[in-house]
């Protein structure tokens, strides 16, 4: 599913292999894209503890389109800036792992 959305099954089996899941999102590391996103969202993450990689998926669903949840965890107003964090994830992962 190089092309698609990964399922439940492949966050699974990511989990259980320590892979991304508890991957860190902040503070530059690998899947840190605040650079790219909204300018607060640094803050927003760390404020809501919300750091690792498994909670974007827990708020936002295995395949990150969650973006509502994910605006309203993070204090996002629009709509369209949370699913642009999304899409920057997405692609980083994409572009990194093939996980996407």
């Amino acid at each position: 599913m190089a092309q698609g959305h990964p399922t439940n099954i492949q966050w699974t089996q990511m989990k259980s292999k320590g892979k991304d899941a508890r991957e860190p999102i902040v503070h530059s590391a690998r899947l840190d894209v605040s650079n790219e996103a909204t300018l607060r969202l640094t803050a927003a993450l760390c404020q809501t503890q919300r750091v690792l990689l498994e909670h974007v998926v827990a708020v936002a669903g295995p395949d990150l389109t969650g973006t509502e949840a994910l605006g309203s965890l993070l204090g996002i107003r629009f709509v369209q800036a949370a699913e642009g964090v999304l899409q920057l994830w997405s692609n980083r992962l994409r572009r990194e792992r093939g996980v996407f």
